[in-house]
């Protein structure tokens, strides 16, 4: 990864596709035992129910499609809080937004309302003045993006 990310921030990305990889192969896993159960254990009838003779079978695959659900859970669990870590981290900085728009509008609001207020010359003053607090509003929020 290049050097201006924020540490840990691969780590996280890295634990994420580790996430994502064992949630595909607990699914995959888990729609294959229910397939087979349906398919080969089961009652042709009734789904629920063995076949006669494979009972244990039934028993054990109903216990792995329930174990599989369980670690579906436990692995959507952890993905969505490295997902939310992850999102904390590029959401500091938006605190930080209205904090900067509110003290650039101050400043260049009270620069452009002193040449209206003091019924500047020429209309060209006052507009320079309005497009001068536009511009710099426009260029604080530029900054705070990046």
């Amino acid at each position: 990864m290049n050097g201006l990310e924020v540490k840990g921030t691969a780590h996280s990305a890295e634990r994420t596709k580790q996430l994502e990889a064992a949630w595909l192969w607990a699914r995959n896993t888990r729609l294959e035992a229910i397939r087979r159960k349906r398919e080969h254990i089961a009652a042709p009838h009734n789904p629920f129910e063995a076949q006669p003779g494979m009972e244990a079978e039934f028993e054990k695959t109903i216990q792995d499609i329930q174990a599989l659900d369980i670690i579906l859970t436990e692995i959507e669990t952890a993905h969505t809080g490295a997902r939310g870590q992850r999102m904390e981290r590029r959401a500091v900085p938006l605190y930080s937004l209205p904090l900067v728009f509110g003290l650039a509008s101050l400043a260049t609001l009270g620069f452009s309302a002193a040449c209206i207020t003091m019924s500047a010359p020429d209309p060209v003053v006052q507009a320079t003045a309005v497009i001068g607090v536009a511009l710099s509003l426009a260029w604080a929020v530029k900054e705070t993006r990046r």
